[in-house]
């Protein structure tokens, strides 16, 4: 029975509540000068309401023009109308004999206005702000027993009709968007402004034409160019697929930044070109731009995009859009740009403690703790060399390993500022950009392949991806059917604390003397061993 009383206390708290609402008041047919509040409004003969300029009259709960009824809307001021928020659900509760009565959904808001019949609103001058109702919350379950569920929630409503003499806009993502056809559920803010006219420009793009007012005054005509027409937006040069490389931010865990430029650079990429007036728009003053994340199977927007500050620069494939700035002399909004690829680098699955083969006409280098790059530089009976690398120059064949316990993605990357590793590749170690075959060995001539953990010897002749590499060894240095992996003698010294190294000679890889210990970076013999200088 507790249960029931409280049932019963907030349902008649509720109708309370409900009862107050129906108050009807009527606009008053003098100018408001100042800001005044309504609980709602039912307009039930023609008149004109007047707003000054600056002064705000709003409607809480709702405007109802009737049937046959105009309102006009003068003298500069706004006009704001909130929808109803709609009711709330029924809490389930317990009656006799342990019943449960379930909970039960909310209403749904209301529309700011309804205009009943042939009700009509005119906008002569002023603004009209109307912002539906709120969806009521659903009730809730049983609180002992067997629970019944939660009602649903209500949904928030909004029409807006149309109104004569203005221009109508939704709101959505913050940002307000035109809208002409009327009479539309849609987002739950809009507003109405006086019309602009429309301009008409014909196919050659000559002639432009637009219908006058029906007002015995004079006006002004501002022209104003739709970005639809003859405009582009294109990202760097303008070519598909163009790829900039980004990387984890350190500030800002879980997002990304560009890894070779800082935000002025990447705005200096972005450029909206009027084709018919020949010039450069001005970004933050003719337009703004949004970027889209694209299907990448059918180069189609993913979302509503985001704003180029508020971009978080992830990996993927993307094009951007330039939309006119309020107050600029331009209208609308351009399509889609180019599209443009960001990219952390070339991505290669290896297995624990295995190697793969990669070729790129890059140089690239390795951050992951766990992978080391290699290039094979000498073949013997049995074995292939592997020196390390720092930095691989372009167009080097490598071996890159995973010293991981478990299989892993190594992640090679791209440098245009980093010197390369002055280390030569053994010249039978070959790679391809592109996919194609390994050829057969001949009885001058074994090819192998890798297997993960060594080259084996290729009898026939197989297919290879593209950007990885193979040995080609003429017969007369091996006819081994495996060649192991084995890596060169090699120190590594920084030019920093060469002077603190042994004394000694040093000479070059082809045997030359130097005068002094190196400076630049590179592989050198000191004591007979080869050194790293880096």
């Amino acid at each position: 029975m507790k249960t029931i009383s409280r049932y019963i206390m907030t349902l008649a708290l509720l109708l309370t509540a409900v009862g107050g609402a129906w108050a009807q008041y009527e606009f008053s047919s003098d100018p408001y000068t100042s800001t005044t509040e309504f609980n709602s409004v039912s307009v039930t003969s023609s008149m004109t309401l007047t707003i000054n300029k600056g002064v705000i009259v709003t409607v809480n709960s709702g405007l109802t023009i009737e049937d046959g009824v105009t309102l006009t809307l003068t003298g500069g001021g706004r006009l704001s109308v909130y929808g109803k928020t709609g009711a709330w659900g029924r809490d389930a509760y317990y009656e006799e004999g342990n019943r449960i009565v379930e909970a039960t959904a909310g209403g749904d808001g209301n529309p700011a206005i309804i205009l009943n019949g042939n009700a009509k609103i005119v906008l002569d001058n002023g603004e009209i702000y109307a912002e539906g109702g709120l969806g009521g919350i659903g009730g809730t379950d049983a609180t002992a027993g067997i629970n019944k569920p939660d009602g649903a929630a209500g949904n928030a409503f909004s029409r807006f009709p149309t109104i004569d003499g203005a221009t109508l806009y939704y709101k959505s993502s913050n940002e307000w968007f035109k809208y002409t056809s009327g009479d539309k559920t849609l987002y739950r803010e809009m507003k109405a402004v006086p019309a602009t006219f429309e301009v008409t420009l014909n196919d050659p793009k000559t002639e432009a034409s637009f219908e006058m007012p029906t007002y015995d005054v004079t006006v002004n005509y501002e022209l104003v160019r739709d970005m639809s027409v003859q405009m582009t937006a294109t990202m760097g040069d303008g070519t598909d697929g163009l790829r900039y490389r980004v990387k984890k931010s350190e500030q800002n865990p879980g997002k990304y930044e560009p890894a070779d430029m800082d935000m002025m650079q990447v705005l200096t990429l972005v450029a909206v070109n009027d084709g018919i007036e020949q010039k450069a728009l001005t970004l933050n003053q003719d337009y703004f731009c949004r970027i889209y994340k694209l299907d990448e199977q059918t180069l189609q927007p993913e979302g509503d995009g985001v704003k180029l500050f508020d971009f978080d620069f992830a990996p993927g494939l993307y094009a951007l859009k330039a939309f006119a700035m309020d107050g600029s002399n331009y209208d609308g909004e351009t399509a889609l740009s180019n599209t443009f690829v960001l990219f952390e680098g070339y991505e290669l699955e290896i297995a624990a403690g295995e190697y793969a083969t990669y070729y790129k006409d890059e140089a690239l280098y390795v951050e992951d703790e766990d992978a080391k790059l290699y290039t094979i530089t000498t073949v013997g009976n049995e074995t292939a060399t592997a020196t390390e690398l720092t930095v691989a120059a372009a167009n080097t064949p490598l071996l890159v390993k995973n010293n991981a316990a478990e299989a892993k993605t190594i992640l090679l990357i791209p440098t245009t500022n980093a010197t390369p590793d002055d280390v030569t590749p053994y010249e039978g170690f070959k790679g391809t950009l592109e996919a194609t075959q390994i050829a057969a060995s001949t009885a001058t001539q074994n090819n192998y392949a890798l297997n993960g953990k060594e080259f084996v010897w290729v009898m026939d002749a197989i297919d290879i991806a593209a950007n990885r590499a193979w040995l080609e060894v003429p017969a007369t240095t091996t006819n081994s059917r495996a060649l192991t992996i084995v890596f060169d003698d090699v120190t590594g010294l920084t030019t920093a604390n060469i002077a603190k190294a042994m004394n000694g000679d040093w000479y070059d890889l082809n045997g030359r003397k130097l005068q002094a210990a190196p400076t630049k970076k590179g592989v050198y013999i000191l004591n007979g061993k080869k050194v790293v200088v880096k």
